[in-house]
């Protein structure tokens, strides 16, 4: 399906309006006017992404860099994001969300997974985790704790 911006107006079907995502619900964050994408292309940009396959599923990461949000993909469907704040040479991972029908099955910690990873590969931001999960993903790994910005003092 290839989506990759935030907001990608989709056609209801039969009822001839028009929803945000592929949930099929609409979205509270709907961007209004001259925030829209009028030929109803990927907005917004989305680098990298990664596709993997766990069995039959595709699974889709992205770094949605307009939204400030890491987002997965299965299936084409939209099951988790991940916020973040840049500031100077550190990263705020702010908040972890998991569509609630998809939680329980370990999205939110392959997704926070592949944020450390691409956060590591550019080589220069330290992490903050400022979302409970982010901390509590990073006291299950410790051995990715390098990653973390230390507190002065």
């Amino acid at each position: 399906m290839g989506l990759q911006g935030r907001h990608v107006a989709r056609s209801a079907g039969a009822a001839g309006g028009r929803v945000c995502c592929d949930d099929g619900r609409g979205c509270a964050r709907e961007p209004t006017g001259a925030g829209r994408d009028p030929t109803g292309t990927a907005y917004p940009r989305s680098f990298p992404r990664r596709r993997t396959y766990d069995g039959r599923m595709a699974t889709e990461f992205s770094d949605q860099i307009d939204a400030n949000r890491y987002a997965m993909h299965v299936d084409g469907e939209l099951v988790g994001v991940l916020d973040y704040r840049i500031l100077g040479d550190s990263i705020s991972l702010t908040r972890a969300f998991t569509v609630p029908h998809h939680r329980g099955k370990g999205y939110a910690a392959q997704l926070v997974e592949y944020a450390v990873d691409d956060i590591e590969k550019s080589g220069t931001r330290r992490i903050v985790p400022m979302c409970w999960y982010v901390a509590d993903w990073f006291e299950a790994h410790p051995e990715r704790s390098a990653l973390l910005q230390r507190r002065a003092g």
